[in-house]
């Protein structure tokens, strides 16, 4: 009787654990497969399920969208999620305005669809937040790789255009106009936004700076040399809070050595430090504490240089 008893225990046990299990799968399973982790705008974590059908963000609350880490646009209401689609298809990228007046969000067209003209594979909305009108910005290939503000009127769009080429779009949303900036990759505007500055690391390594207009006001390029590359990766550069200054770290002509520079923005850029550094970039830390102090540390020493 006893040994009856605990078979029937177990079993009972077996039955549980395999409902729980199979519970745990469907509940997961039905996530896209590319998303590991669903987030709200504000970080926090979703638990939920996904259906397969997907919603027009024409018809939905701006309160209830989420997106995941790849900014696919996602709603949710009553612990249910669903992809948000522009007239069936795929919407990414949301953002609102500085003035949370408006906001935009990119629509992806199937690049396998031959009726789909390939500068229009990519389309940036812009949308009144009272009138809800989407009002069409920026069409693309697939190579647009993302968008953000820069005023409340004015919008970037970033297009990748091959090897160490990346197009940033400066669109006016109330004009239409568009301007074409190509400087390098990796933009770092400057705190007051009238320079943007772009890396190089190919044929020749260092930084272009420009204004917003597609003029290159200033470049510090060095020759690549096939004998010296361990370094190539690592420079890096810092606008001073101000928008005078520009402290670079980059490798050294000739030498597996790094050192740091800094120019004077206001008068042309000219040269008004330079230090030598021990280390490579995961040891060595600089920042401005103002706009005219710079604090470096390296593996020998640290400072604070006014200016």
């Amino acid at each position: 009787m006893k040994k009856t008893f605990l078979i029937i225990v177990f079993l009972i046990m077996v039955f549980v654990v395999a409902f729980v299990f199979v519970f745990i799968i469907v509940k997961f399973d039905s996530l896209p497969s590319n998303i590991e982790t669903i987030k709200k705008m504000n970080g926090s974590e979703l638990d939920t399920f996904y259906r397969d059908d997907p919603i027009e963000i024409s018809n939905i609350l701006l309160s209830k969208l989420v997106e995941n880490e790849y900014r696919d646009l996602f709603y949710i209401e009553h612990e249910v999620i669903q992809r948000v689609v522009f007239n069936g298809n795929y919407v990414t990228y949301f953002q609102a305005s500085p003035l949370t007046d408006r906001f935009g969000y990119l629509v992806n067209f199937d690049i396998h669809d031959e009726t789909i003209p390939y500068d229009r594979q990519v389309i940036l909305y812009i949308e009144d937040m009272e009138t809800r009108e989407p009002k069409e910005i920026y069409y693309g290939s697939y190579k647009t790789s993302g968008w953000e503000w820069f005023s409340d009127d004015e919008v970037l769009v970033l297009y990748n255009c091959g090897t160490e080429c990346q197009l940033l779009y400066l669109i006016n949303i109330n004009s239409g106009k568009k301007q074409k900036l190509l400087y390098g990759v990796g933009y770092e505007w400057s705190p007051n936004k009238e320079m943007v500055l772009a890396y190089h690391y190919s044929g020749r390594f260092g930084i272009t700076v420009g204004d917003k207009f597609g003029n290159v006001v200033f470049e510090f390029l060095r020759e690549y040399l096939g004998a010296y590359v361990r370094l190539l990766d690592q420079t890096k550069v810092l606008w001073s809070p101000d928008s005078s200054k520009i402290a670079l770290m980059i490798k050294k002509e000739k030498q597996e050595v790094l050192e740091l520079i800094v120019f004077d923005v206001k008068q042309d850029f000219k040269q008004i430090f330079q230090q030598d550094l021990v280390g490579e970039s995961e040891d060595i830390e600089f920042y401005w504490q103002d706009d005219s102090m710079l604090f470096y540390k390296d593996l020998r020493e640290e400072h604070e240089i006014i200016f």
